[in-house]
């Protein structure tokens, strides 16, 4: 995510368009993951982890979820501009 973000253009240099989207999709997982990680150890820290049961299964689920979603429309985007 970081050389994405900090090389600019260079990221899409001399890529076809539907790398945008690709490019695009994959920035927007990772800083969903970079927030889910964020909660995490926010309710690591307060100490929700230990008291809430399942919460660790209930989190792989979540995730899980939200990475087929994404995956699905990177797909999806990805045949709509080719």
């Amino acid at each position: 995510m970081n050389c994405r973000i900090h090389s600019g253009v260079a990221a899409f240099w001399n890529q076809p368009p539907q790398s945008y989207n690709l490019v695009s999709g994959f920035a927007f997982k990772w800083c969903a993951d970079f927030g889910m990680l964020c909660a995490k150890i926010a309710l690591s820290d307060f100490g929700f982890t230990s008291v809430m049961d399942g919460l660790r299964d209930q989190w792989e689920q979540v995730k899980n979820e939200r990475d087929l979603l994404c995956f699905e429309q990177i797909s999806k985007s990805s045949r709509l501009t080719a």
